[in-house]
Parts: C-alpha cells; sequence; structure tokens
C-alpha cells in the first residue's frame, strides 16, 4: 500500500468516526426535577461540536442549581 493511501485511508477514518452519544442527568436538589443534557457526534468535527453543547447545556442547568445525577453503581 503506498503513502498516499495509507495517510487517505487514515484520514477518512478520523473524520468519520463512530458515532457515540453522551447523556448526563441533571437533578435540582431542592425540587427533584430532572433534566437531560444529551449529545451525538458522528465524525470527528460532529463530536467537537456535540461536546460543546452539552458542556453549555451542563452549565446552564447548573447556574440554575442543577447538579449532576450520580450514574447507577457510584
Amino acid at each position: 500500500m503506498s503513502i498516499k493511501s495509507l495517510i487517505f485511508a487514515a484520514s477518512l477514518l478520523a473524520v468519520s468516526g463512530c458515532g457515540r452519544t453522551h447523556e448526563v442527568t441533571m437533578v435540582h436538589p431542592e425540587t427533584k426535577a430532572t433534566a437531560n443534557c444529551i449529545a451525538h457526534g458522528a465524525g470527528f468535527i460532529d463530536r467537537i461540536t456535540a461536546a460543546a453543547a452539552l458542556d453549555d447545556c451542563i452549565k446552564k442547568h447548573e447556574a440554575q442549581g442543577y447538579v449532576r445525577q450520580a450514574a447507577e453503581g457510584d
């Protein structure tokens, strides 16, 4: 396999990647209300954008008094 073919294949893998979904459940300690922050990214750029959106959602809810709910088993 040539160097160009290897670089092309590596580029495709880096850009496409497998999709991944991240979900964080937030709970308000006083009202017990819950909110879900969910982000899904398929390629490299999508994952960066999704991570930023997830972080924004978490920060927005933390500003309103929400905290992250502990995952089961924690």
